[in-house]
């Protein structure tokens, strides 16, 4: 009776310590997946960016035929000159009011070659345009200038449709000052 009292006590202890283990694991796997499934910003330069064409006779999106095919859109940056004409009731602001997108407007149909134009307080800006089909499409940095940045966009869709994220990065690195504009291709 004593030894199966003893085996008791010792498997009611293991439970809590083996039910520990299991949680602290499972964290774990959650914090890296999230942070593996981050998108990365790196500005690729604009001579090594190969230009992607996009067959719009067919029905059927475009697919990449390699993973190298894909994010490789960029922009090409004005330094705060050729804004978009829109009007102030279209424009896109960060909750702070620190960063505005005139162009694209929200919900509007963006192709390569459009402009990427705004303002900030800050000396450069971001951008990543993602791509319903395949994830980010294009990404960069643009020069402010005069309290504005300008950049033509160069990029392949593969969606039809997709959100533009222009934002600053703050004191610790991380994205400041966000505006998502939702945009079709």
């Amino acid at each position: 009776m004593l030894r199966k009292l003893k085996k008791n006590r010792l498997q009611t202890g293991l439970w809590p310590a083996l039910a520990l283990v299991a949680l602290v694991i499972a964290v774990g796997l959650v914090v890296f997946f999230r942070n593996h499934n981050k998108p990365h910003i790196t500005p690729t330069p604009q001579a090594s960016v190969p230009q992607l064409q996009n067959d719009r006779t067919s029905s059927s999106p475009k697919t990449a035929s390699s993973p190298q095919d894909v994010n490789q859109g960029t922009a090409i940056d004005n330094h705060g000159s050729g804004t978009a004409d829109t009007l102030p009731s279209q424009w896109t602001r960060s909750q702070s009011g620190l960063l505005t997108v005139k162009g694209p407007s929200y919900n509007s149909t963006v192709k390569s070659g459009d402009t990427l134009s705004g303002s900030s307080s800050d000396s450069q800006v971001q951008f990543r345009l993602v791509d319903e089909q395949v994830g980010v499409i294009a990404q960069g940095i643009l020069s402010v200038v005069d309290g504005n940045f300008s950049g033509k966009l160069n990029f392949s869709s593969y969606g039809s449709n997709g959100r533009l994220d222009v934002f600053t990065a703050g004191p610790d690195g991380q994205e400041a000052n966000e505006v998502q504009v939702p945009v079709s291709f």
